[in-house]
């Protein structure tokens, strides 16, 4: 009899008590936009088939939830052992509304809508299963033009990043002033779009509405800087090169070590080198990235850039020019196998020493990330690898000695250059000075010694040798400048925000000049410092060539 009562309340409910028996045999479905119902056991039952956009059965989650919101439940379709399918069982009597939801797609409800109060009303009789088969609409897709503030012109390389509630945030480069980001689940989402390395970053944090299965249109302007364009290759093949990066040298003065700026190449070799705000003046020293759980199938050796090709030199490397707002294009980087350099150091004495680091350039010791390997042993054994095939100084330094350059020098223009081989490993031992200092109070105006600093640099190149950051007695105010060769440098000083270029006191009126402070390995050399009466110009007109 229950069974029978159950036909009659279907058969009157549909309206065709004819088919009853019928639809017992073969329940109903109901794709987008219909539902189906058929006499099913007690209690009620919402069932169906999940597709994505193109009709391939996909899994979801689905969510049943009563229109005035009093109950609800989840399924999941991965339960059913079917994909795309999906069964909620015990479904009171009622009035529902049925969404379907993924990591990637977030929400959508029956049948095709964004909300839950456009959703359709699926009805639940007791004893009946309702088929409600759900098909995804397609994502949204934001479509970005982006344009030269000035001249209108396409960006070269903008990209874009917005900020979505899946697994992961989108983070999208274009080219030639498009970007388009497919798949996006609706909403209003926040997006940042920077302009490469030609244009500087859209100001502000805007957002861009994204609806299933349109694309939304956005154009944005963005403020043009100075760049240069450069593509890295192998120099016997010419084949571009990816993970090649190039550290940008930028020789400041004033006190500030050279300003390092990294910029690695894309799989096709390209590399943007910028924004910059104004015109820009650097020279390049370009090196591998090495991921070590997929190391590169071939090595390249560190090398300063030319436009013939790569050199250990320094003083020869290219002094790339921009002007402000302007995009520069370099001959192309030329990549050659590398080698290694190998030594030991030793004192005066002749034993050998530990600790000692190497360096084949001339940035103030921490400036760069150094490899394992490059710092004396027990031994006073270092190597040096991963240089290009090209002639090289080496610079020997640490703590209780003098700075030494290879050939047991002062500075690295005196420097003896060492000849590098492709694949192979070239000798330079070294005697290492011993270290020599410079020490006595350091004033600011107020005769306070709050802040207090000081930079030395080589008088002949300009290389920073050391630098402190503090007092190295706060009690007395007295500074300590370490790492001294037999040599001359120059000091940038200062305390309480002011900062001078060091240059010995004279009358009143009169224009004070920097000079060059004599300093020898291995002895104590004693000058006061004051910004009241030792501040001076720099001395360099432009800094020598680094």
């Amino acid at each position: 009899m229950t069974r029978t009562r159950n036909r009659l309340r279907f058969s009157a409910l549909v309206g065709v008590a004819a088919v009853t028996a019928s639809l017992l045999a073969a329940p109903a479905t109901a794709g987008p936009g219909r539902t189906g119902i058929v006499a099913a056991a007690d209690p009620g039952v919402i069932k169906g088939q999940i597709t994505d956009d193109k009709g391939a059965p996909i899994d979801a989650t689905i969510t049943v939830t009563k229109v005035d919101r009093s109950w609800s439940t989840t399924a999941y379709t991965w339960d059913s052992g079917t994909l795309g399918a999906y069964r909620v069982e015990n479904v009171p009597p009622g009035d529902y509304k049925v969404s379907i939801s993924d990591n990637t797609r977030g929400y959508q409800w029956v049948h095709q809508q964004e909300t839950f109060d456009a959703g359709n009303v699926v009805t639940v009789v007791a004893g009946v299963e309702v088929v409600v088969d759900e098909q995804w609409l397609p994502l949204g897709t934001v479509e970005f033009t982006v344009l030269d503030d000035e001249t209108g012109a396409p960006v070269p390389k903008p990209c874009v990043y917005i900020d979505v509630p899946t697994n992961a945030s989108v983070n999208i480069c274009g080219a030639n002033g498009k970007v388009v980001v497919p798949d996006l689940i609706p909403g209003d989402w926040k997006y940042h779009l920077d302009g490469g390395g030609t244009h500087f970053a859209q100001e502000g944090e805007p957002y861009v509405h994204v609806d299933r299965g349109r694309t939304t249109k956005v154009t944005a302007a963005l403020r043009r800087g100075a760049a240069v364009l450069v593509k890295v290759v192998d120099r016997a093949t010419n084949t571009p090169l990816s993970s090649i990066c190039l550290y940008t040298i930028t020789v400041v003065t004033d006190g500030v070590q050279s300003r390092v700026g990294t910029y690695c190449s894309n799989p096709d070799g390209s590399i943007q080198i910028g924004p910059f705000d104004g015109s820009a003046k650097f020279q390049l020293y370009a090196w591998q990235s090495r991921n070590p759980y997929n190391p590169p199938v071939k090595l390249y050796g560190d090398q300063w850039v030319t436009p013939t090709g790569g050199t250990g030199d320094q003083r020869l490397a290219t002094m790339v020019t921009i002007p402000a707002k302007t995009i520069v294009s370099l001959p192309n980087v030329l990549m050659d196998p590398p080698g290694s350099i190998t030594g030991v150091v030793k004192n005066a004495a002749g034993s050998p020493v530990a600790g000692v680091c190497s360096y084949p350039w001339s940035f103030f010791a921490g400036i760069l990330g150094l490899p394992a390997g490059r710092c004396t042993n027990g031994q006073g054994q270092y190597t040096i690898n991963d240089l290009g095939p090209y002639k090289w100084p080496v610079k020997f330094s640490a703590y209780g000695s003098g700075t030494t350059w290879s050939g047991n020098v002062a500075n690295r223009y005196a420097a003896t250059l060492v000849q590098v081989s492709a694949n192979g490993t070239a000798t330079m031992n070294a005697t290492i000075a011993d270290e020599g200092k410079l020490t006595g109070t350091l004033r600011g105006p107020t005769g306070s010694w709050s802040g207090a600093w000081v930079f030395a640099y080589d008088a002949a190149t300009g290389d920073v040798v050391y630098s402190v950051q503090a007092p190295d007695n706060y009690e007395t105010g007295t500074y300590l400048v370490r790492l001294l060769n037999t040599q001359k440098v120059y000091l940038y000083f200062g305390a309480e925000g002011k900062g001078c270029w060091y240059g010995p006191a004279v009358g009143a009126g009169r224009k004070v000049t920097a000079a060059a402070v004599a300093v020898t390995a291995g002895a104590v050399t004693t000058l006061n410092l004051d910004t009241r009466v030792n501040c001076a110009a720099s001395p360099f007109v432009q800094m020598p060539r680094r």
